[in-house]
């Protein structure tokens, strides 16, 4: 039999009607590639300075997309072109109580800033009476291959000295990043 696409609008069974069932050692992917990445351990930022989010340990990662190591980011890897969906978490930190004053999150696009490639989210504490904040955010993507996705934080803490933190415990991160592709 040859390689081909299969495109039906309905499969059945051989009867007409009931359950398909699919065997053993199939593997059925949907939502890929995804990854989830995280910082293993503190890192501190240049005061009210955009800086890259250097995630460096990956919990999964279905294609080897995400460079923990060098560019800190997710390129769509070639055939995978689509529609995804970004998360992440990041964890601010101030040396003290009344010194977080501003905190940005971003996701950018190529690296740009423009043309609707980054989308961000931003807190400032009422007061300054934080010492720490957290955002979550999402967003969707379309994306052709070798297209990339980064993080960006800024914290602006008057101590001078802002740090994302990577865990309480080590079973509880607080600062990951992760993606998953939810359509052609």
């Amino acid at each position: 039999m040859a390689n081909g696409i299969l495109k039906v609008g309905e499969i059945t069974t051989s009867s007409g009607s009931g359950n398909i069932t699919i065997g053993s050692g199939v593997t059925l992917q949907s939502n890929v590639p995804a990854f989830e990445v995280y910082l293993n351990g503190n890192q501190t930022l240049t005061d009210n300075t955009e800086t890259k989010v250097a995630f460096n340990a990956t919990t999964f990662d279905t294609d080897s997309a995400f460079d923990i190591t060098t560019n800190y980011r997710f390129t769509v890897p070639s055939g995978k072109a689509g529609k995804y969906c970004f998360y992440t978490t990041l964890n601010a930190s101030a040396q003290a109580v009344g010194q977080l004053e501003q905190f940005i999150v971003k996701f950018r696009k190529n690296g740009s800033t423009g043309d609707g490639a980054e989308r961000g989210s931003y807190h400032y504490p009422m007061n300054n009476a934080g010492a720490q904040e957290t955002i979550t955010m999402t967003a969707t993507y379309d994306l052709a291959a070798s297209d990339y996705i980064e993080v960006y934080a800024l914290i602006d803490d008057t101590s001078g000295s802002p740090v994302l933190d990577s865990y309480i415990s080590t079973a509880t991160q607080m600062c990951y990043f992760g993606a998953y592709r939810i359509g052609a």
